[in-house]
């Protein structure tokens, strides 16, 4: 099999609402959306092709973090959706936030345990430090442009 099947999480969601965008009168139908979608990201671990010599057609299951991207992918709606439900004022702000909140927790746990990279959390998270590669007097910047030219060649004048 050339290709591994994607996680298909358009498929759970009910025929006539495919097509509709959701729209949630109480944040507690926001909230039961997404304890379905952990639900689901529990119960259906990604299976990864870990071939080795002993056994090529060996499988593995990984779980992966519940995500923000993974959520809004799961109800069928873009990204910048949530987004725009978690302003302030918005009526379901405080429970994308309560979400966006176990999401996070979910990475930066799973990190903390080597259940998922840790190096990729930190940035999907900010977590990094800012480094600061400047000084104040101005001896760390930029490299000067650096060019090589090779020498010409003349065939005429060759001892071969």
């Amino acid at each position: 099999m050339p290709f591994e099947h994607g996680n298909q999480l358009y498929q759970l969601r009910e025929k006539d609402q495919g097509t509709r965008p959701f729209i949630f009168e109480f944040p507690e139908e926001l909230i039961r959306e997404f304890n379905k979608y952990a639900k689901h990201k529990h119960e259906n671990p990604e299976r990864i092709h870990t071939p080795i010599a002993s056994d090529p057609s060996l499988h593995t299951e990984k779980y992966l973090p519940l995500t923000m991207q993974g959520f809004a992918a799961f109800l069928g709606i873009a990204r910048q959706t949530l987004n725009a439900w978690s302003k302030d004022g918005h009526h379901l702000a405080e429970a994308v936030n309560k979400i966006k909140t176990q999401c996070e927790a979910s990475q930066l746990e799973g990190a903390m345990i080597g259940k998922y990279n840790a190096p990729i959390v930190i940035r999907n998270l900010g977590l990094g430090d800012k480094v600061d590669h400047t000084s104040s007097d101005g001896s760390l910047k930029a490299p000067s442009r650096i060019e090589l030219i090779a020498p010409k060649i003349d065939d005429d004048n060759s001892d071969d």
